[in-house]
């Protein structure tokens, strides 16, 4: 299988994991089983454990990158993560869906702000699949569910930008270091800062009361959601552009719809199937390229 179909097969399925999160999350969220800081740090002190058994060593780092490596591990793990757990507890998770939207346009900002020229099939395949997400997304009714905070918008938003950041830089790294090595680094790095911030909410856990349906979701999180998510990303970035794995975002809000109708909790409606072809669509036009200008004789 070619490298290229892989990296797709890869993103497809950390938008399955990044889209079921929303509502695995809030099942540990929502009832307060665990604070959001708290969450964090078991799935960076498990991802970092989980990398270092697969590598079995840290990359030694050139001086020179040694503020890429930081800048990552900030933007790439405690600052997007703290900032979207902390954000995802005080809104709703169609209101977060909504926001990580625009990481595929904040990324193509990056890049035009690095002196990158894109193509209008870029920016028009961004609006198609950016309609797409929000069709989906102000179509679906929220009654039931936590309503939206300015402040918990504001920090998906503020993830979202760190996050597309993240998505620019990560490859230099990867490129010199291997995508497994650099994830390890990363992980490793962020321990101390995530526990500085959380060690008051981490006195605060007791699982004692867990069942069945909250392991399981703890798992998901500190396994699929973090270790897993963060693997098949990095080996995507190897093979493709930041802006082709941001544009899988677009998949996030459908299949988080998508899980709500298999377990019951919603109908299907011409409505999600309008938004899925939006959202499909805008992906293919992305990926597409200009035509190449003719050339005189």
């Amino acid at each position: 299988m070619h490298h290229t179909t892989r990296s797709h097969l890869a993103l497809l399925t950390v938008s399955i994991i990044y889209g079921a999160n929303y509502s695995i999350a809030k099942i540990l969220l929502d009832p307060n089983w665990i604070g959001p800081n708290a969450f964090i740090f078991f799935r960076v002190s498990a991802s970092a454990m989980l990398f270092f058994l697969v590598v079995r060593r840290f990359p030694r780092i050139d001086r020179r990158d040694a503020g890429i490596f930081l800048l990552c591990s900030f933007t790439g793990i405690i600052g997007n993560q703290l900032l979207f757990f902390n954000g995802l507890k005080r809104t709703s998770p169609i209101h977060a869906a909504l926001l990580m939207v625009c990481t595929p346009l904040l990324v193509l900002i990056f890049r035009a702000m690095q002196g990158t020229r894109l193509n209008h099939w870029q920016w028009l395949g961004c609006f198609v699949g950016m309609a797409g997400a929000a069709y989906l997304i102000v179509s679906v009714p929220s009654a039931g569910q936590q309503k939206a905070s300015l402040m918990g918008d504001l920090m998906v938003l503020s993830n979202a930008l760190l996050y597309g950041y993240y998505l620019l830089r990560a490859p230099e790294l990867i490129r010199k270091y291997g995508s497994l090595p650099m994830l390890s680094a990363l992980f490793a790095l962020a321990v101390l800062p995530v526990l500085a911030v959380s060690w008051q909410e981490i006195l605060l856990f007791d699982a004692a009361g867990f069942g069945l349906r909250e392991w399981l979701a703890f798992a998901f999180v500190l396994i699929a959601t973090s270790f897993l998510a963060y693997a098949l990303n990095a080996y995507a970035l190897k093979h493709t552009n930041p802006e082709t794995v941001s544009l899988y975002i677009y998949l996030q809000p459908l299949f988080a719809t998508l899980i709500a109708l298999a377990s019951g909790k919603d109908n299907w409606t011409a409505t999600y199937l309008v938004a899925a072809c939006l959202i499909f669509s805008g992906i293919f036009l992305s990926g597409k390229k200009n035509p190449p200008s003719p050339q005189k004789s």
